[in-house]
């Protein structure tokens, strides 16, 4: 069975192939603003912004932990050399 839409201009079952309705002539496919993309665009980018700031956090708490670490290393050599 084929796949069809109904034509929201004049009523009719339309295939689902068609990006006009062959007896109305009205578009099929939503059209997208703008507007639209702008809204996608944005949340994208804020879930980028969050993604960042928490990678960020967690290279300072690594780096923390390094820094820790080293001072910890460089005490063991200082004692040794005592």
């Amino acid at each position: 069975m084929e796949a069809v839409t109904v034509c929201s201009g004049c009523g009719k079952t339309v295939s689902k192939d068609y990006f006009y309705c062959p007896w109305c002539g009205i578009s099929l496919t939503k059209g997208y603003s703008l507007t639209d993309f702008d809204e996608v665009f944005s949340k994208l980018e804020k879930l980028q912004r969050c993604e960042k700031i928490k990678y960020i956090e967690k290279l300072k708490a690594e780096l923390s932990q390094i820094e820790k670490d080293l001072d910890d290393f460089t005490f063991t050599l200082e004692c040794k050399d005592e």
